[in-house]
């Protein structure tokens, strides 16, 4: 059914209790912390018999006590405080497992009400058939909770990024005014370069007071643009 041994099941785990030792065949965990108890050691032996009798008297005679061992053994498992035991929450029935449709055939034609006697005492009798959709409907409840925990992650990141994405803008803001702040003063600069400081050196040159050798030979400074990142820009 796609459980995972050790995540969503687990086989043979022993439970000290005031009453005993109890050592169900499975436990399979429910995404709500639950566990339900699966017992597959339904009675076959007397099934066997029947399978071999000689006469049919003697057939019928085994098929009627394996319905009555199948029916005694149920009633033993209702006696067991599985819930007392695993400290989980469990359900108010423990599955009997039955590994073949036959046998579990074969009780109720000898006891047509086996299964509503076994659900008086809190057992549901199960062969394949009817296990497997009950194990398919636990895995899909886990694949809901995983969907939901990853939908909740996501909406985590989702969240934090937007609060770092935030955060980087903000820096990035402060990196823009400071570059148009370099820009400005530049520009001051080469303003002031062209305006006063450029002509004032040509002049001594053409003075001839300069060496001749060590002329200034500058391109004319050419503005830089501005607002190169504005606050509102996206």
């Amino acid at each position: 059914a796609g459980l995972v041994k050790g995540v969503n099941f687990d086989t043979q785990i022993t439970e000290n209790t005031e009453e005993g030792r109890l050592r169900p065949d499975f436990y399979v965990y429910t995404p709500d912390g639950g566990v339900i108890v699966i017992d597959s050691k339904a009675p076959m032996k007397l099934y066997k018999e029947a399978t071999k009798a000689e006469t049919e008297s003697e057939k019928k005679m085994k098929l009627q006590e394996h319905a009555k061992s199948m029916l005694g053994h149920a009633r033993a498992l209702g006696q067991k405080d599985y819930t007392q035991a695993t400290a989980k929450k469990t359900p108010d029935n423990v599955i009997m497992y039955v590994p073949n449709i036959a046998i579990y055939i074969s009780a109720c034609e000898q006891i047509p009400d086996l299964v509503q006697k076994a659900w008086n005492h809190k057992v549901t009798i199960c062969p394949p058939e009817a296990v497997y959709p009950i194990l398919k409907n636990i895995m899909l409840s886990w694949q809901q909770k995983k969907l939901h925990e990853n939908a909740e992650n996501i909406q985590e990141q989702a969240l934090e990024i937007h609060k770092r994405l935030n955060k980087f803008h903000n820096h990035f803001i402060k990196i823009g005014k400071n570059l148009n702040n370099a820009v400005n003063a530049f520009n001051q600069g080469a303003s002031s370069w062209k305006s006063r400081l450029n002509p004032a050196f040509r002049k001594i040159e053409e003075m001839g007071i300069a060496d001749s050798s060590r002329q200034l030979d500058v391109p004319d400074l050419i503005e830089a643009k501005t607002d190169i990142l504005e606050e509102d820009d996206e």
